[in-house]
């Protein structure tokens, strides 16, 4: 017998089925099975540091869906108006050994860190030391050179801004200072952090770098030196119900943490400071 390869016209790729593995399987678009463990920590055995191609210093991580596309945030100078935000493209796809520098925005405010973009590359945002979110339009997916400014969002006034994301398919945005302060904002329009309104957040230190969340925001990471952390959130994308952390990955760095990127499934991370990244899989 052939073993099936979909049920109701969708693929499936999970379970085993007559001596076939697969890793999940949906009926009418729901997944019933799934024998992936993805955003999961004790699952994922971290590689070698790479340099970066140029520039240094990196302050942050972005990796397309694709693993087509890098974009970091820079800690390489001081002051404002003397940063950038740097691009880069991999040769294969999620390939750190093919990975190349293509081109930079700026000067931009000081030190932009972690930039986050809608899944389609059209829209970005960052934010930088003083805790204020930039957002760009792209009128080329993930192409810094076709960025034009699409407002800003004063978050954190004075505060040493660490961490920005969009989540929650972009109806929240989420972010942090270097003293673990923890925040995430509801946006009435998704992926536009101008229409920011009421926020959840925590005292509770989460991370003295950058932040990551899984998809369905009931675990959340974040760095504490070199220790990246996993913790739990009992209700899904609300900040005061953190608790851990009860998992975590040593990241072996020579220059400070200042990133850290899932991919889309969760089952490759990127981890980044300032000269060199690195990537984690199962």
């Amino acid at each position: 017998m052939i073993p099936p390869t979909s049920i109701d016209g969708t693929d499936i790729t999970g379970a085993t089925i007559d001596g076939t593995d697969v890793t999940e399987i949906t009926v009418d678009g729901d997944v019933v099975f799934s024998a992936v463990t993805g955003f999961d920590l004790t699952t994922l055995t971290l590689g070698p540091n790479i340099s970066f191609p140029a520039p240094s210093g990196a302050a942050g991580i972005f990796v397309d869906n694709a693993g087509n596309h890098m974009i970091t945030g820079d800690e390489s100078t001081t002051g404002a108006g003397q940063d950038y935000i740097q691009e880069y493209s991999f040769g294969t796809a999620h390939d750190l050994g093919t990975l190349s520098f293509d081109r930079q925005q700026g000067p931009v405010t000081d030190r932009p860190t972690q930039p986050d973009f809608k899944p389609d590359g059209t829209r970005y945002a960052y934010m930088d030391k003083n805790g204020t979110i930039f957002q760009f339009d792209l009128s080329t997916p993930f192409n810094l050179s076709s960025a034009s400014s699409a407002g800003s969002y004063n978050a954190l006034s004075a505060f040493n801004g660490r961490s920005f994301k969009y989540i929650d398919g972009g109806d929240k945005i989420m972010y942090a200072n270097s003293s673990g302060g923890f925040y995430i904002d509801n946006l009435s329009t998704p992926y536009d952090v101008t229409s920011h309104s009421s926020h959840t957040s925590t005292n509770q230190f989460i991370s003295d770098a950058n932040l990551e969340m899984n998809p369905d925001g009931t675990r959340l990471f974040g760095f504490n030196g070199t220790t990246l952390n996993q913790y739990s959130l009992s209700t899904a994308f609300d900040a005061s119900t953190i608790s851990g952390p009860n998992a975590s990955l040593s990241v072996n760095v020579t220059s400070g943490v200042f990133g850290c990127c899932f991919a889309a499934d969760g089952t490759i991370l990127y981890v980044c400071d300032k000269n060199n990244v690195a990537k984690a899989t199962q």
